[in-house]
């Protein structure tokens, strides 16, 4: 078996002790009945995680409908693929670059930059 195999389940008995743990916490918030202190306090220790870590879970898991999935890890940061500008400044950003800065004899970046805003 290769790292990666190993490590996948790995993850996966995680999850599933995670889930084994929260489940029954998982329903008596949905359902609202009695007091979620002791067992968000066992599952703290077990778990050997923050009490906002065991709520933020148990309420993922509620939103997931149960599943396991639902306590994988996530990556940290914008999804791939995510851009935070619009096509059209960046396109204003690269014709500036262009222009100005990719040049032997170029300004500073500080200029190229003040170049850049006041065209956007």
């Amino acid at each position: 078996m290769d790292n990666d195999s190993e490590s996948t389940v790995a993850v996966g008995a995680e999850e599933t002790r995670r889930a084994a743990v929260l489940r029954p916490l998982v329903q008596a918030f949905l359902k609202g009945t009695g007091r979620l202190e002791s067992g968000i306090n066992d599952a703290v220790w077990e778990l050997g995680v923050s009490r906002a870590t065991v709520w933020r879970w148990i309420k993922r898991l509620a939103e997931e409908g149960g599943r396991t999935s639902a306590l994988a890890p996530r990556k940290r940061g914008c999804p791939t693929g995510t851009t935070l500008i619009s096509g059209k400044v960046e396109a204003v950003i690269e014709a500036h670059l262009r222009r100005f800065f990719l040049r032997r004899e170029r300004p500073s970046l500080s200029r190229v930059v003040t170049e850049i805003r006041s065209a956007c």
